[in-house]
């Protein structure tokens, strides 16, 4: 087998390096099973476990030597314990003018200026699924050479959403000396926005695939003590999960005076072997992932000493574990990075799922696999006995999810509670002084509950009025959704005379009108009530109080609905009309303006229905008050009302799902700190309610007499 290698190598050192390198992988490829030969030293029973991933043994393969993924099967074939494929960009590109790659023998060594040439990411995934390989698969994702800095992200989080299925980790490289400008992206403010953007979609598409996929840092040997000592703590405020210490360096110590010292990049091998594990080790932590190419056996650009190399692989293996302290709860400032071996800092937070007590509540706040993705972040979760059984999830899909089954009270004792509804007569007495709930709050109108939460210190944010980047309710937005298409069903059942109405059929029939539907409200629920109504053949209305949104919807409906605003006027004229009504405005943190008075609901004709979704801020009739899924109508003024306040729990399977979906990614972030998930956050931000016992929203706070004070940055200090 040597004097096999010798040969090839003398052949290959013939070539340039780039042409060496694509005939080499091409010829072990033709040669198909028998490559594996070539690997039959390589120390496959070494195991270890770094980033929660088992590795079959510590020495991998880094990126750049199969940027596209092409050579998956060959290079598993030759007994690496993981391959890292990339670094890939949104856009291929041709990567910088050859020559590009420059061999230093007598160094032991190579300089590259690449570039970050590769195929795109869509063809890399398609080359991953391909392949056999079904290995650890690390893939390196960076930014195009001609994307602004200023939208660096953008190019990082295109690449993470394509290979995240793909991916065992993800690797953000933002070291590589070949790409302009890349490097300043080490820099602290620009790293900590590029981290918070990259780790928030991580958590996201987490919560979708129900598995958190580990996220390392590639970082470069020339940072001095300052970035290192930035990055390092950035390192624990974003929960990163490796650093991968280091990529080339534009240093050319060792070097001097060769031919090709002066070539632009950057260099690699035997001459910065004293720089990688230093680094790591003067930021307080050790490297995680795969060594340079250098580290490893030999590979077609060039030698080494193969006897050292080994000794020096197996003393000084290519992976090692992380360890970094986590935030406390309301917590700014993150804690350094401890060294490898000293336990965490701070212990990892406690979170409580209670089973919902309100009548005929069967949602769950948090599925199994969001519960999943907390504890893979190395949360503990309590779930209440039972609390999934009304959606359909049984306490077994909890505890393989890695939650811990306790008592109904025990789940209340968390640092972070998640739950749906808003809290029931009884229940908080049971919230942990000083603890978060997150949850729908609707704590409009209940001033007496406030005035509770606020005497134990509890900081209360509400599913209701979190907020997305465009403004919208992202937790409230599908349970409306489901509200208003429910309206539909049960004001049409109401409307019958088995369900108590005028016997109205909403289609009509032969010789008969179809029933006349108001939808008062634009947002996500009315939208929805008036679509499904149209689709079922009603003649239908909706009156709104925005021009806006009127025009908005319009456009969406293209005239299958009659649109007018929420006039006095208006409403005289439309209500006594309709057969069926449904109530859907939402004021943000106020109760429900009153459309209709006690006197307009007199003037509808007996048997009518009103089904009043806003009914949790108040409804938008004087005549509405709670009821409930056992007994969800009365009668006033001869309408019937139907006003319970959480009517997705009559589809709890899917209401769960739609809002694990979207409390999930957020429930991660605030584990990892409450303070810093609100600092991050602005959208999350505004959905609290109580800091800490404080009244932070003015309404609320007026009415349950207390002082508001809104959130300062000062409240997110340590």
């Amino acid at each position: 087998m040597q004097t096999l290698y010798r040969i090839a190598r003398a052949a290959l050192f013939q070539l340039d390096p780039e042409t060496a390198h694509d005939v080499a992988m091409k010829a072990m490829c033709a040669m198909g099973p028998a490559a594996a030969l070539l690997g039959a030293g390589a120390d496959r029973n070494e195991s270890r476990t770094v980033m929660g991933i088992e590795f079959p043994n510590p020495v991998g393969l880094a990126a750049g030597f199969d940027k596209n993924g092409e050579y998956l099967d060959t290079l598993h074939a030759l007994g690496f314990g993981h391959l890292e494929a990339g670094t890939v960009t949104p856009r291929p590109q041709p990567g910088n003018p050859k020559p590009r790659l420059f061999r230093l023998v007598e160094h032991d060594a190579i300089i590259n200026r690449m570039g970050f040439n590769n195929v795109g990411v869509d063809r890399l995934v398609r080359n991953v699924e391909k392949a056999s390989f079904r290995g650890v698969l690390g893939i390196n994702i960076g930014k195009n050479f001609d994307t602004p800095m200023e939208h660096a992200a953008d190019d990082y989080l295109l690449c993470l959403d394509a290979v995240y299925d793909r991916a065992t980790y993800i690797a953000v490289n933002i070291s590589s000396p070949n790409t302009k400008n890349l490097r300043d992206l080490q820099s602290k403010e620009k790293l900590d926005d590029l981290l918070a953007a990259i780790m928030q979609r991580r958590d996201a598409l987490a919560a979708k695939a129900g598995r958190v996929k580990p996220l390392a840092v590639k970082i470069a040997p020339d940072l001095d003590d300052e970035q290192l000592e930035a990055i390092a703590e950035l390192a624990v405020k974003h929960r990163l999960d490796g650093l991968i210490a280091t990529n080339t360096t534009i240093g050319r110590k060792g070097v001097e005076g060769h031919r090709h010292a002066k070539e632009a990049g950057g260099l690699s091998g035997r001459p910065v072997f004293g720089t990688l594990d230093g680094r790591a080790g003067e930021a307080g932590v050790a490297p995680v992932g795969p060594r340079p190419a250098h580290r490893r056996r030999r590979h077609p650009h060039g030698g080494g000493r193969e006897g050292e190399d080994r000794r020096r692989r197996e003393s000084r293996a290519g992976l090692h574990g992380l360890h970094l302290p986590r935030p406390r709860r309301h917590r700014r400032r993150a804690p350094r990075a401890a060294p490898l071996g000293v336990p965490p800092e701070v212990p990892a937070m406690r979170i409580g799922i209670p089973r919902e007590s309100k009548p005929g509540e069967r949602r769950v706040a948090l599925l199994p696999d969001a519960v999943a993705c907390l504890v893979a972040a190395g949360h503990e979760v309590r779930v209440a006995a039972g609390a999934g059984s009304g959606a359909g999830e049984a306490d077994a899909a909890y505890a393989t999810a890695g939650a811990r089954i306790v008592a109904a009270d025990e789940a209340w004792q968390a640092e972070l509670v998640v739950k749906v509804k808003e809290i029931q007569p009884g229940e908080w007495e049971l919230v942990a002084p000083g603890s978060t709930l997150f949850c729908f709050q609707h704590l409009v109108g209940e001033p007496e509950l406030t005035r509770a939460l606020a005497s134990r210190a509890i900081t209360a944010i509400a599913f209701e009025m979190v907020r997305d980047g465009a403004g919208g309710f992202p937790i409230l937005a599908p349970m409306s959704a489901l509200a208003g298409r429910l309206a539909i069903v049960a004001g049409a059942h109401h409307l019958t005379v088995p369900g108590g109405g005028r016997g109205v059929l909403l289609a009509g029939g032969p010789g008969s009108e179809p029933a006349r539907v108001l939808v008062l409200g634009g947002g996500h629920a009315g939208a929805n009530a008036a679509q499904v109504a149209a689709s079922l053949g009603a003649s239908v209305t909706l009156l709104t109080r925005s021009e806006a949104t009127r025009d908005d919807l319009w456009s969406r409906f293209d005239g299958l609905i009659a649109l007018d605003l929420a006039t006095p006027e208006n409403l005289e004229a439309e209500v006594p009309a309709a057969d069926l009504v449904v109530g859907a405005v939402f004021v943000p943190g106020a109760p429900t303006p009153r459309l209709l008075p006690r006197g307009l609901v007199a003037r509808m004709r007996p048997g009518s229905v009103i089904v009043d979704v806003s009914i949790d801020a108040g409804g938008v009739a004087e005549t509405s008050r709670p009821t409930t899924h056992d007994d969800p109508v009365f009668i006033a003024e001869g309408v019937l009302h139907y006003c319970v306040p959480n009517m997705p729990a009559a589809v709890p399977r899917a209401a769960a799902q739609a809002l694990s979906s979207v409390a999930g990614p957020l429930a991660l972030a605030l584990a990892a700190g409450i303070a810093d998930a609100a600092r991050a956050d602005p959208g999350l931000a505004a959905g609290v309610l109580l800091w800490q016992g404080r009244a932070t929203h003015a309404g609320i706070a007026s009415e349950a007499g207390l002082p508001c004070v809104p959130l300062a940055p000062g409240d997110f200090e340590a």
